[in-house]
């Protein structure tokens, strides 16, 4: 299946999602392990091929994202798409959902838009209803069981009620966060999978997440307790995957696969070509992306300009410090990365000499070695250049099993702490 999450602040909604298609059948597929590194499953009976983006621009006061049967989804979102209008996109919305002939509950489409009188609204859609329900809170569908759905609510919730960030850096937070529970929980074996990425609506506009590298790694055996800041003797299985957006396109670089460094371009499920006659009816469409951004992308991964960086440790067995920092941040800490081939990378500080400045940042993406009784994650953001608001924490979140224990009320004075 898939997995897509929806969520809302005072000013804008959000929608992101996995890149992840399922089907009954297997693939001719030139890769055999995934955008970070997982083996990709291609069986007989079931393939799991990270192939398009969920998530829709459809102008500037609308934007979509799906889960479920992706053909029909499609269909759903191809009508809207032929026939909204930026004047009046609810009152098209609600014709298009009160005449679908319902069927079996095959597809969910999320909606976000920019109503009459310039509010951001959440609506989510089945194909089984006829209903288009309005939600204040965080909402999600897709092939997550329910104990990550509740973390999910919780992270979007409670990031949306800082007040200390942007809205493209909670985006940035809330989908690495994602990308994480992703990577560390091995949810390609659920078909959700490939880079967790999305969009944001607000009054003044449409923008997708910025520009960012992930960052994963494993520490060495043993080093998780070592008195060591040096990068080189701490981590191992390092690697670096970048993402950028132009043009309602993502591209990616990433060292996993067959040609051990890659640079694909990934379209949403409406513009990927599926068969060769499709190829042919969108190729004009493909060399223009490539003639307008091939060369500037490459600038952005050669030399790592991204806007965010978020560091993943893969390793389940920590309760790991999720860090998202900005480039901003980065440069005011006198820290930067520097690849050294084929994906892998080393911290280096911008000032000669100063070993603090790395011991510093170390100290800041090491996980807690006396993580609080149940803590499961420790989300450090740190995206502001001034030292006064630059950094926040959600610390620690109760063990799956206490989630239902607990009121809501209660849960979030806790977190809150």
């Amino acid at each position: 299946m898939t997995y897509i999450i929806g969520w809302k602040n005072k000013n804008c909604v959000f929608l992101s999602g996995d890149m992840a298609i399922k089907r009954n059948s297997k693939l001719k597929l030139k890769d055999t392990k995934s955008i970070f590194g997982e083996d990709i499953i291609n069986e007989e009976d079931v393939s799991v091929n990270e192939e398009c983006l969920k998530v829709f621009k459809i102008n500037q006061k609308v934007v979509l994202a799906f889960s479920g049967e992706v053909k029909p989804a499609l269909d759903f979102i191809e009508q809207i798409k032929n026939s909204i209008s930026e004047e009046a996109p609810l009152d098209t919305i609600e014709f298009i959902v009160k005449n679908y002939e319902s069927k079996i509950d095959e597809f969910t489409i999320f909606i976000g838009l920019i109503d009459k009188e310039e509010k951001a609204r959440l609506f989510s859609f089945k194909s089984c209803t006829n209903q288009l329900l309005e939600s204040e809170e965080p909402i999600q569908s897709g092939s997550l069981n329910q104990e990550h759905r509740d973390l999910s609510e919780i992270i979007c919730r409670d990031i949306s009620k800082n007040t200390i960030i942007s809205e493209d850096d909670e985006l940035a937070i809330v989908n690495t966060f994602h990308q994480n529970l992703l990577i560390q929980e091995k949810l390609l074996t659920e078909a959700v999978g490939g880079i967790f990425f999305g969009i944001k609506l607000c009054p003044s506009g449409v923008s997708w997440q910025k520009d960012t590298s992930l960052i994963v790694y494993d520490f060495k055996e043993g080093m998780v307790g070592s008195d060591s800041f040096n990068p080189a003797e701490l981590f191992e299985n390092s690697a670096l995957v970048n993402v950028v957006e132009r043009d309602n396109a993502i591209r990616y670089s990433s060292p996993f696969l067959k040609k051990g460094y890659t640079r694909n371009v990934v379209y949403n499920c409406l513009d990927t070509p599926q068969t060769l006659s499709d190829f042919n009816l969108k190729k004009e469409m493909i060399i223009d992306w490539h003639q307008k951004w091939y060369k500037e992308t490459n600038q952005v991964f050669d030399n790592k300009d991204v806007n965010y960086f978020g560091f993943i440790s893969r390793d389940k067995g920590l309760i790991p410090r999720v860090a998202v920092y900005s480039k901003e941040r980065l440069k005011d800490l006198n820290v930067k990365i520097e690849s050294t081939g084929h994906g892998n990378f080393v911290f280096k500080s911008i000032k000669k000499h100063s070993i603090r400045n790395i011991a510093n940042f170390i100290n800041m993406i090491r996980p807690r070695l006396d993580p609080d009784e149940g803590q499961v994650y420790d989300l450090v953001f740190s995206t502001q250049k001034k030292r006064k608001l630059n950094r926040g924490a959600l610390r620690p979140l109760l063990p799956f099993s206490s989630l239902y224990e607990q009121s809501k009320e209660k849960l979030l004075k806790y977190l809150l702490k």
